[in-house]
């Protein structure tokens, strides 16, 4: 588990895309000055290709302690969470004791994978390959069952579990998860 520390600790990370999140930073809300990662105490997490960040920055000029919770995604996007920090951090936590040890990285420890080799649109796509929803649907055999994931550019929404994938015939606009799961390739992907 990410133990609380400087944010600045945590970066750089790598995505598998090849980004990497080298600064992090807010405006303090009372001054508008400028707060770095260095300023910002908390903790951070790369779950399914996404960075979770829940922080308390304090600005050095004011001296303004404020709340950072938001969620970085591999295009550098920052989106904020609406979530008190105290509920995010538990939130985060959560997450990482759900999610398989292959999916979950710790920013100290970035993962870089090769690139996913061709493979048909219908074949088991491995968990390494593919970004995930941050919601849980639930859990079959206990693995997590996301609503959603993305593969080489493409959404495939959840449709089933299978006990028996040899057994199963996929369509060819299915693919096959963690060899329980079968996702359905979404009509406007």
């Amino acid at each position: 588990m990410v133990k609380s520390d400087k944010i600045s600790h945590f970066l750089p990370i790598r995505f598998r895309n090849g980004d990497r999140v080298q600064q992090f930073a807010k405006k303090c809300p009372h001054c508008g000055k400028t707060v770095s990662a260095a300023q910002m105490h908390g903790i951070a997490a790369n779950i399914n290709e996404r960075i979770l960040l829940a922080a308390r920055a304090e600005c050095s000029q004011c001296h303004c302690r404020f709340p950072v919770t938001c969620v970085i995604t591999a295009q550098k996007r920052v989106m904020r969470v609406a979530l008190p920090l105290w509920l995010y951090r538990f939130y985060i936590r959560m997450l990482m004791r759900s999610t398989d040890a292959g999916t979950q990285q710790p920013l100290r420890t970035p993962a870089v994978s090769a690139p996913p080799a061709a493979q048909p649109a219908n074949a088991e796509i491995p968990l390494d390959q593919v970004v995930t929803a941050l919601e849980l649907l639930g859990s079959y055999q206990g693995k997590p069952i996301y609503s959603w994931i993305e593969h080489r550019g493409k959404h495939y929404d959840f449709s089933r579990v299978t006990p028996n994938p040899q057994a199963e015939k996929l369509a060819c606009d299915e693919c096959l998860l963690n060899q329980t799961m079968i996702y359905k390739l979404r009509c406007n992907s």
